[in-house]
C-alpha cells in the first residue's frame, strides 16, 4: 500500500514539474524585490494571466511559472518598487512556456532592459525594432528636447503652451507613421508575435482605426486562431461603431443616484458627449472653458452630455466636483468604467461631437476647434 501511494505521489510530482517552467536571471537593478505582471488587460491572456512577486538575492532571482494553455508568446513586464508610490517598469518580456535565463538592466546603464536566452525571441524583437528604427530615432530626439525643456523650466506645470501644442502634433505624426509601418511589417511578417502585441498596444491607446483592422487582417491564420487575436478582433469590431459618420451607440449607464436610465442624445444641432472622471486633472482643467462655451452657444443649439467613469470610492468627489464647478449639463454615471472599458475608451477625457441626428462628426475635438465650429455654424 505504501509503495502504491509513493508511486502515485511520484507520478503527480512529475506531472506538476512538466506543467511548470523556470525564469531564472540576474538583475542589475537596485530593488531586492521584483513583480512580474501582464503588460495588457487580462482579457487578452484568457486563463494565462500571471502575477508573481519574488525576492532578489545576490542579484539572482528564479520565478517558477505554471505553463499556459497554449504555446503563444505573452508579453509581461518586470516591475520594481523604488518608494511607496514610485515604480520602474521594464521593457516588454515574452513568456512562451519555456525555461529562460534573463538579464535585467546592465552595469553601465539605467535603462530597465530585458535580455533573454531565447534567441528566437531576441531575433524577432531586434528585427521588429530595426524596421521602426527611423521612427524610434525621432522619438529619442523628442525625448531629449523634452528633457532640456524640463531643465530650463524646472517643472512641467511651467512649460509654455506652445510646447504642448507642438507635442500634440508630434505625437499624432509619430502615431500615424507607426500605424503605417506596422501595417507594412505585418504584410511581410504575418507570423510576428511582436507585431501582434504592438497592434494590441496601438488599439488600446487610440481605439478604432481602419488601418488597425487591415493590419489584423494581415496576420497569419495561426496567430488569428489564438484567443488573444480573437479578443482583439472583437474589440476592433465593437470600437468601429465610433467611426465618423456612424450613429453614436447607446451606452449602459445610470444617473448619479445609480438608477438605470436610458441615454438620450439631446435635441440640438450639435452635442458633445464627454467621457471623464473627477480626479482626472486634464478633465477638470477643461471644465471652465466648456462652461463658457455652453453658456454662449447652448441657447443657439449646442448641448453637452457628460459620462463620468469614476470608481465607486470616488463618487463623493464626483458630486463635489459637479457642485464646485456648477456644471449645468447632464452628467450620467458609468461607474467603474464598465461601459468605457467595453468600448475600449482608455484615455480621458475622450469626447465625441454629434450632429442633430446623433451621428458622430468628430472624435476628440479640441476646445479651440469646437469654439471655431460653433462660432461659424451657430451665429
Amino acid at each position: 500500500m505504501k509503495k502504491t501511494l509513493l508511486l502515485i505521489a511520484l507520478f503527480y510530482s512529475v506531472i506538476c514539474i512538466s506543467q511548470a517552467y523556470s525564469i531564472k536571471g540576474i538583475s542589475f537593478r537596485k530593488s531586492n524585490e521584483l513583480l512580474l505582471a501582464p503588460k495588457f488587460a487580462p482579457k487578452y491572456y484568457s486563463s494565462n494571466t500571471l502575477i508573481d512577486t519574488i525576492s532578489v538575492k545576490d542579484k539572482n532571482f528564479d520565478f517558477k511559472i505554471k505553463k499556459f494553455g497554449d504555446n503563444f508568446f505573452y508579453p509581461y513586464i518586470f516591475i520594481e518598487r523604488i518608494e511607496e508610490n514610485s515604480f520602474f517598469m521594464s521593457d516588454n518580456y515574452f513568456l512562451n512556456n519555456k525555461n529562460q535565463k534573463v538579464i535585467l538592466g546592465s552595469k553601465d546603464s539605467k535603462e530597465f532592459t530585458v535580455t533573454t536566452s531565447d534567441k528566437s525571441i531576441e531575433k524577432e524583437i531586434k528585427q521588429f525594432a530595426n524596421f521602426f528604427s527611423l521612427v524610434n530615432k525621432e522619438i529619442e530626439k523628442r525625448a531629449l528636447y523634452s528633457k532640456s525643456t524640463f531643465e530650463k523650466y524646472g517643472s512641467v506645470d511651467k512649460f509654455p503652451q506652445e510646447f504642448w501644442e507642438e507635442n500634440s502634433k508630434f505625437d499624432a505624426n509619430i502615431s500615424a507613421k507607426e500605424d503605417e509601418l506596422l501595417f507594412q511589417y505585418t504584410k511581410k511578417h504575418p507570423e510576428s508575435f511582436v507585431a501582434f502585441w504592438k497592434l494590441v498596444e496601438k488599439f488600446e491607446q487610440h481605439g478604432y482605426k481602419e488601418i488597425y483592422e487591415k493590419t489584423h487582417n494581415n496576420l497569419s491564420r495561426n496567430i488569428k486562431s489564438k484567443n488573444s487575436a480573437e479578443v482583439l478582433f472583437s474589440a476592433i469590431k465593437e470600437a468601429k461603431f465610433f467611426s465618423v459618420g456612424n450613429q453614436f451607440p447607446i451606452p449602459q449607464i445610470t444617473d448619479l443616484q445609480k438608477k438605470s436610465v436610458k441615454f438620450q442624445v439631446p435635441k440640438a444641432k450639435y452635442t458633445l458627449v464627454d467621457f471623464w472622471f473627477s480626479h482626472c486633472k486634464p478633465c477638470r482643467e477643461e471644465l471652465p472653458k466648456y462652461k463658457e462655451l455652453y453658456g454662449k452657444f447652448n441657447p443657439k443649439g449646442f448641448e453637452m452630455v457628460g459620462i463620468a467613469t469614476d470608481k465607486t470610492f470616488a463618487l463623493p468627489n464626483l458630486q463635489k466636483t459637479i457642485e464646485e464647478f456648477e456644471i449645468p449639463w447632464t452628467i450620467y454615471l458609468d461607474e467603474n468604467s464598465k461601459q468605457s472599458d467595453k468600448w475600449t475608451i482608455k484615455v480621458f477625457p475622450t469626447n465625441f461631437l454629434l450632429d442633430e441626428n446623433g451621428k458622430i462628426i468628430k472624435k476628440n475635438i479640441s476646445q479651440k476647434e469646437l469654439e471655431v465650429l460653433l462660432t461659424q455654424n451657430l451665429n
